[in-house]
């Protein structure tokens, strides 16, 4: 699909890719939403059905993805420092994409301990998984590079 959306999709005005991507997001969010809030009633939930509404190959998920697709396609960085940062971030992709899993309770207890409101306790989890996350990937490439190369590829 991305092969898709970056070669035979042409990029939209600012305007109209706000306008299409917010709805879209919106949806997903709130199947996601719903569905976890569900899943998380039910004291009898196991933990792959808690997880189904995370699952990559979901089309909540999909639909997210697709709108911040849309959104980022349009942004063209300048500023040198945040290159370096992204280009940082693409290095450790992987590394934190194989942690992230291990990180994800303690993100959401630390969400949880701030007394973040519910809606947004999944996208202030996130981002504090991927924080911590990208700090330690990015700490192991620093300090052992040739180890975390094999480790992290």
């Amino acid at each position: 699909m991305d092969n898709y959306l970056v070669n035979d999709v042409k990029e939209w005005k600012w305007c109209k890719t706000i306008i299409l991507s917010l709805p879209v997001f919106a949806i997903g969010y709130i199947a996601t939403y719903i569905g976890f809030k569900t899943m998380t009633a039910n004291p009898e939930c196991s933990e792959q059905e808690m997880e189904l509404f995370f699952l990559y190959c979901s089309p909540n998920v999909a639909l997210m993805t697709l709108a911040f697709f849309l959104v980022i396609r349009k942004v063209r960085v300048k500023s040198k420092r945040m290159i370096l940062m992204l280009e940082n971030i693409t290095k450790c992709g992987l590394g934190i994409y194989m942690i992230h899993y291990f990180i994800v309770g303690l993100g959401y207890a630390i969400a949880d301990a701030l007394a973040i409101p519910v809606f947004l306790r999944i996208p202030v989890t996130a981002v504090i998984v991927f924080v911590i996350c990208w700090v330690f990937v990015s700490a192991c490439y620093k300090f052992a590079p040739k180890y975390s190369k094999w480790i992290f590829g």
